[in-house]
C-alpha cells in the first residue's frame, strides 16, 4: 500500500476537506489505512484557532490526507506537534521542484514562506481514529487580509522566474510530489533536518506567546527553542503551541 494509491474523494466544492474526510472516516471499515479528501473550492474552510482559511474556486490546492491510527502511515510520533512539520517538510520539498529552496522557509509550527509571504497552510487534528492532515497551497491568487506575513501564490512566484504555468498545470504537477514526500516524511526522521534547515527567522528576535527571545532552533519533538536573556542569566525555552512573529 501506499500513499499514492490511496482512494482520492474529489469535490468540486466543499464546507472543509477536514469536515469532509472525518464524515468520510466515520463510515469506513478498520484497516483502510487511510485516504484523502481534495476539492477545487471550500466554502468553510478553516486554519488554526478556527482562523478561517479564504479561496476562489480553482485557486488553490486544497487537501486533506486521513492517516489510520496504527495504519502503515502511522508516525507514531509521541506528541501530536511534530506531525505539523513532518507535512511542512513535505510541502517544503515539493514546492522545491518550482522555486530555489533560498526563495522557501517554514515558519514554525505550520506555515511555509515563500520570499518571506505566506504561500501555504497546514492543519492537523485528530481523534480515537484518524490523524486528519489539511494543506492549503495558494496556485493562483492569494486571500487579502490583514495578517502578517501576507500572502503569495505559486503562480505569482514561478512568473517573477520567468516561468509561466497554468493553475491546472501546476496543480497536476504538485499534488504527485506533495504524495510522494508526505509518504518519506510520514515515517523516518529526515523531517527534522529539512525543517531545522528552513526554518524561518532563525537567529532573529521573536515573540511566541508570552515569551520573547531569539529563534534557534527546534527540538526533536518539534518544540520551538527560544533562548531567553533575563538579567545576567540565559536560558532555552521549549515552545509547544502558539503563534510566533517577528519582534518589531
Amino acid at each position: 500500500m501506499s500513499l499514492q494509491t490511496l482512494r482520492e474523494y474529489y469535490y468540486g466544492e466543499v464546507d472543509s476537506t477536514m469536515t469532509r474526510a472525518r464524515e468520510i472516516g466515520a463510515e469506513l471499515p478498520p484497516g483502510i489505512g487511510g485516504f484523502w479528501v481534495r476539492a477545487g473550492h471550500q466554502t468553510a474552510g478553516r486554519g488554526r484557532r478556527g482562523k478561517r482559511w479564504e479561496d476562489c474556486s480553482g485557486s488553490a490546492l486544497m487537501v486533506t490526507l486521513a492517516v489510520e491510527r496504527g495504519g502503515p502511515w502511522d508516525p507514531g510520533d509521541p506528541l501530536p506537534g511534530t506531525l505539523a512539520l513532518r507535512a511542512a517538510a513535505a510541502v517544503q520539498e515539493s514546492l522545491g521542484f518550482f522555486l530555489s529552496p533560498s526563495e522557501l522557509s517554514i515558519k514554525w509550527p505550520n506555515d511555509i514562506l515563500a520570499r518571506g509571504r505566506k504561500i501555504c497552510g497546514i492543519l492537523t487534528e485528530a481523534d480515537r481514529r484518524w490523524f486528519l492532515i489539511g494543506i492549503g497551497i495558494n496556485i493562483h491568487g492569494a486571500p487579502q487580509v490583514q495578517a502578517e506575513p501576507r500572502a503569495t501564490s505559486l503562480g505569482e512566484m514561478v512568473e517573477r522566474s520567468g516561468c509561466i504555468w497554468s493553475g491546472k498545470a501546476l496543480t497536476e504537477a504538485l499534488f504527485p510530489r506533495l504524495r510522494r514526500h508526505l509518504a518519506e516524511h510520514l515515517g523516518g526522521e529526515r523531517w527534522f533536518s529539512v525543517v531545522e534547515q528552513a526554518l524561518a527567522w532563525r537567529d532573529s528576535l521573536v515573540v511566541a506567546g508570552e515569551h520573547c527571545g531569539v529563534l534557534s532552533g527546534i527540538d526533536s519533538d518539534g518544540a520551538l527553542l527560544l533562548k531567553i536573556h533575563e538579567g545576567p542569566s540565559r536560558m532555552v525555552q521549549k515552545i509547544y503551541s502558539g503563534t510566533v512573529r517577528l519582534k518589531r
